[in-house]
C-alpha cells in the first residue's frame, strides 16, 4: 500500500491525513516499511470511521439547543395547567367546606 521506493508515485485524496510525510516521518524514526504501512492504515481507518467533525458537533449543538427550548416550553405549559388545576382543587375543597358547615348542624 505505502512504499518507499523510487517507483513511488503518491495518490492524493481528500483524506485528512498525509501518508506521505506521515510515512517519511515514521522511516526517519526507524520503522520499517511494514510497522508505517501498519500505523497509516489504522490512522487512516480510525479518520475515515464515525468520528464526528466540527460542523457535526455544531449541528447536535443547534439541534439539542432546539430541544431544550421545546422542553421548557412544555414544562412551563404543564407548569400553567397543573397551577390551574390546583385552584380549581383549592375553590371545590373551599365550596364543599362551606357547604358541609351549613349542611351539619
Amino acid at each position: 500500500m505505502y512504499t518507499f521506493g523510487a517507483s513511488y508515485a503518491p495518490v492524493y485524496d481528500d483524506s485528512v491525513i498525509d501518508t506521505l510525510q506521515a510515512a517519511r516521518a515514521f522511516r526517519g524514526a526507524g520503522f520499517t516499511e511494514a510497522q508505517a504501512d501498519v500505523v497509516l492504515r489504522t490512522m487512516k481507518q480510525a479518520v475515515e470511521g464515525d468520528l464526528a467533525t466540527k460542523a457535526d458537533l455544531q449541528v447536535t449543538k443547534a439541534d439539542l439547543r432546539s430541544e431544550i427550548q421545546a422542553v421548557r416550553t412544555e414544562v412551563q405549559t404543564l407548569r400553567g395547567d397543573l397551577y390551574r388545576h390546583l385552584w380549581v382543587m383549592a375553590a371545590g375543597i373551599v365550596g364543599m367546606t362551606v357547604a358541609l358547615i351549613k349542611l351539619l348542624p
